[in-house]
């Protein structure tokens, strides 16, 4: 994991528990497969361009603050995006 202020100190748990208090709990997911949804095998690069552009405004912001703003680009920049993503 690449350490940053959002990684350290007290950060990543008053994510967690912000997200526990002010989003809830959803039971998991089940994959296409009826296996366990996993996003290298679920979000093909196509769905995730559609689902970028589908967002209102384009200002939606993750627990980790990065904005989906960040994503409208050239393709290059989506490819290496999702590159990030699945390397998590």
């Amino acid at each position: 994991m690449v350490h940053t202020p959002y990684t350290r100190g007290r950060v990543p748990g008053l994510a967690r528990a912000w997200l526990q208090v002010f989003v809830g709990q959803y039971q998991p997911i089940a994959g296409s497969d009826d296996c366990a949804w996993l996003a290298t095998r679920e979000l093909t690069f196509p769905l995730f361009v559609l689902t970028l552009h589908s967002v209102q405004g384009g200002m939606s912001v993750g627990p980790s603050g990065f904005s989906v703003k960040d994503c409208h680009g050239p393709e290059i920049w989506q490819n290496k995006v999702v590159e990030v993503v699945f390397a998590l």
